[in-house]
């Protein structure tokens, strides 16, 4: 007989039942965080005078990184659907915390986009040949599902009382308190998806990002220590995630019970891909913007993965109005890049002798390349 899984089950309450009632189907919770989020949180710092025009979530970015996508040769049959049937992808990493740009990264939930270029086939969001994943360090949501989400977040944003509604809601309060992490780097956290997304027609599955860096760092005193972090990473050397899959094996792993951790004990994480992040400087010119047009959403990708739960269905339509709503007010084209920067090859070991930077002191003179005995450069 399965084991359930101990993660504690709050009940809801009178109110939130009142509440969810009021608030009627997901659609109507969705239309209910779009205008909180968008309209009265993104729109209105624009209007104030924010440029450029920000995220309505996760707007801290602490750095853009290039990598691959490689998926295991010996990955079981069952899992090479879809993208994992692939080989090779080119992909780019967003690192970024759920805070102020100017807030202190000490505590805050840190966030990885993931975009994959040169995924072909009809996208369940969007067009072109990119697909999406989105994680944070954390393996749950403090809301159960979107009704309590928009529940939560009209405690917040039009009554002005958050703490109330937590008091009332020991588990979301919990969660939210474990969200608060310390961590080192942004290279040394795991990540969760969280949500659970079809595989192919008969399983689903959660995702996760395993470090295969063991060495947590510590945070230092700066405000933006995990951009400095991660840079000074990159700059020395490269990085390694497992990207690994849950099979949801029975029905004590819910589908929209997003505060709920599925129990590794009854269905063990299963790695089916690499993501390589090889050595390079994210402060290179243009690398950032880069970035930073970038917008991600889990439903753009293709049928076989298909997200599901209340959550899901919200995030497709918020994320959808918060980008292009930056991307207007900055005068940007909301058009999908068909691949990372051209010009990026990184610096593996393999190119370890490759010239990725060379300066010449004083600013103009003559200087010697390599071992040259008869070439010389002004």
């Amino acid at each position: 007989m399965a084991k359930k899984s101990n993660v504690p089950i709050e009940k809801p309450t009178a109110n939130d039942i009142k509440c969810w009632n009021s608030a009627g189907s997901t659609q109507v919770a969705t239309e209910r965080l779009k205008e909180m989020f968008v309209e009265m949180g993104q729109k209105t710092r624009i209007e104030n005078g924010q440029k450029p025009a920000e995220r309505a979530v996760f707007r801290k970015q602490h750095g853009i990184a290039y990598g691959n996508f490689v998926i295991n040769k010996d990955i079981p049959q069952e899992y090479k659907i879809g993208i994992f049937a692939g080989d090779t992808y080119e992909c780019a990493l967003r690192f970024s915390s759920d805070t102020s740009p100017t807030a202190t990264d000490l505590h805050s939930t840190i966030g990885v986009g993931l975009k994959l270029f040169g995924v072909d086939g009809p996208k369940l969001f969007g067009e072109g040949t990119n697909a999406d994943f989105i994680f944070q360090n954390i393996d749950r949501f403090f809301a159960r599902n979107a009704q309590q989400m928009a529940a939560f977040t009209t405690a917040g944003v039009i009554d002005q009382d958050y703490d109330s509604y937590i008091d009332k809601h020991q588990t979301l309060g919990d969660i939210l308190n474990a969200m608060k992490k310390e961590e080192g780097s942004c290279l040394s956290a795991g990540y969760w998806a969280i949500l659970p997304f079809k595989l192919g027609e008969t399983q689903i599955v959660k995702y996760r990002l395993v470090p295969d860096d063991t060495y947590k760092g510590a945070p230092f005193d700066d405000t933006n220590y995990l951009k400095l972090d991660l840079e000074k990473r990159l700059r020395n050397g490269d990085a390694t995630f497992k990207f690994e899959v849950q099979l949801r094996t029975n029905d004590n792993m819910p589908i929209d019970d997003a505060q709920a951790v599925w129990s590794t004990q009854e269905s063990p994480y299963v790695c089916i891909a690499k993501l390589h992040i090889p050595q390079q400087d994210i402060t290179a010119i243009g690398q950032a913007d880069f970035g930073s047009n970038l917008s991600f959403n889990i439903w753009r990708t293709l049928a076989a993965h298909e997200p599901l739960g209340s959550i899901a269905e919200t995030r497709k339509e918020v994320y959808a109005a918060s980008a292009a709503t930056r991307h207007q007010a900055n005068g940007q084209q909301l058009q999908e890049p068909k691949q990372r920067c051209p010009f990026f090859h990184g610096n593996t070991d393999e190119d370890s002798d490759c010239i990725v930077r060379a300066g010449i002191y004083p600013p103009i003179g003559v200087m010697r390349v390599g071992n040259s005995e008869d070439e010389y450069f002004i």
